[in-house]
């Protein structure tokens, strides 16, 4: 008997475009709205529903379901077991045919750079385990790192399909979306938690800096690239709402970058774009003070004073506060033990020992601060220079796209690109914000959309993929 070939048409397109909205939906009621999480079994039926009509789209899926995992919270929950469910599927339907099919191509130097970063993954937890002589510590981290480096082929398959970039666009800006408004309601939670004046000091918003300035570059360079006064004016109203969302993560490190980050787009800018930017400058500053006394008209007076000592305690000389302390101290721990192996480090779920400042008291501890120095005690020095390498290749040729195409939107994503790569860059000395979850995962699809264009410009082959 004869089997017809299902075939994809506009009615399945729709049901995708329904499907996406609806998982948007119970994403947003359940972390953002606190209603019941049982909702995500409507969103995990849809999803067993949608892998019938295409591997893509488990691909997008998995892509939102990773606010579950970017929020940060202790723990597994259930949005965080659908996840890596929806990761699972991605691996099984996507990633090991290719690998078994041998349809993993290396033609671009991101996935040379990303196999080493595999490799050096395996022989960190291989050492990790000789270590500490237990699997369960470096397996958990081996597992953390691979949920979002795995992801890397199955982007590159894909984005050669017409249809899946557009998919993949919405995707992100509903993580983006779904971020700066976290971001902006947990800090007015945390201000109406406050019942002593210390506490003010820290407050902050449970911001994720790599995608709020991801974002923020994105948005500002298609603001001053793009012709189109319409895509525009939407550019500046989504700077405006990040922009306030990164104030409200009170990170000085990321308000610094973001200035900068500012500061070279609109330098680089034709002479019409710079006239354009500083005539909206005011604008903006109008709208933000507007949006700040909606959200926050019973605490403007707090939030000015936190602002303020914030700034001061960044400029101010003096003595070496103790947070900077307690990082001297961990960087001497944690390099002296990366010497004992320099080749592969002490591995994943190693703990290294150093004094806590206030207790006096030596205690084992994982995260290091640099986050240099964390990829080479966790990867050993095939990682490092894998990661050095990877994250030049992408500040390399998003500037190569950048200049070679004359498309607004490629030419935005490409100098936003090459902007977030450097700031991330300059980030990661005092905060490992490339090994944390939301930065893998912003490197891996950076990684996998340059990759992508520029092989597009250089007339590289790759296999396109078809479900």
């Amino acid at each position: 008997m004869k089997v017809d070939q299902f075939r994809w048409d506009s009615n399945h397109s729709a049901l995708v475009g329904l499907g996406i909205l609806l998982a948007i939906w119970v994403v947003l009621c359940t972390q953002l709205f606190g209603i019941g999480i049982e909702l995500f079994l409507p969103f995990a039926a849809l999803s067993l529903i949608l892998v019938a009509f295409r591997k893509d789209v488990v691909l997008i899926l998995t892509l939102c379901s990773a606010v579950y995992v970017i929020h940060n919270k202790t723990g597994l929950d259930v949005g965080e077991l659908g996840y890596y469910a929806l990761l699972g599927l991605t691996i099984l339907l996507i990633l090991l045919p290719m690998l078994l099919e041998g349809r993993i191509q290396v033609v671009h130097p991101h996935d040379r750079w990303m196999i080493f970063i595999y490799i050096a993954l395996f022989l960190g937890l291989v050492n990790g385990i000789l270590t500490i002589r237990s699997i369960r510590a470096p397996l958990q981290e081996l597992v953390f790192y691979y949920s979002a480096f795995l992801l890397y082929f199955p982007l590159r398959r894909f984005l050669n399909l017409p249809k899946f970039r557009p998919q993949l666009y919405v995707g992100l800006g509903f993580i983006m979306t779904f971020v700066v408004f976290r971001t902006i309601l947990a800090y007015r939670t945390s201000l109406l938690n406050v019942v002593a004046e210390w506490e003010l000091a820290v407050v902050r918003g449970a911001g994720n800096e790599n995608i709020l300035l991801l974002g923020f570059a994105l948005s500002l360079a298609t603001f001053i690239l793009h012709p189109d006064s319409a895509i525009r004016r939407a550019s500046l109203a989504i700077v405006l709402i990040i922009f306030s969302a990164i104030i409200l993560t009170f990170t000085r490190s990321l308000w610094g970058v973001s200035f900068v980050a500012a500061v070279i787009l609109i330098s680089i800018a034709p002479w019409v774009a710079k006239k354009r930017v500083f005539r909206y400058v005011s604008i903006i500053l109008i709208l933000i003070l507007g949006i700040g006394i909606f959200f926050f008209r019973d605490f403007m007076d707090l939030i000015w004073i936190m602002i303020s000592n914030r700034l001061i305690a960044t400029t101010a000389g003096g003595s070496i506060d103790t947070s900077l302390l307690e990082r001297i101290r961990e960087t001497k721990a944690a390099f002296s033990q990366v010497m004992e192996n320099p080749i592969l480090g002490p591995g994943l779920g190693v703990a290294y020992f150093r004094e806590n400042v206030f207790l006096r008291i030596t205690q084992p501890h994982l995260y290091i601060h640099n986050g240099y120095l964390a990829v080479w005690y966790k990867f050993g020095i095939i990682g490092l220079f894998s990661f050095l390498f990877l994250i030049g290749s992408i500040f390399k040729n998003s500037i190569r796209i950048y200049k070679t195409t004359p498309h607004p939107v490629v030419r935005a994503i490409a100098i936003a690109s090459a902007i977030y790569i450097t700031m991330a860059a300059l980030m990661n000395i005092t905060s490992p914000v490339f090994l944390a979850y939301e930065g893998i995962f912003v490197l891996t699809i950076l990684a996998a959309v340059i990759a992508h264009l520029e092989t597009r410009f250089s007339g590289r082959s790759i296999n396109s993929g078809h479900s």
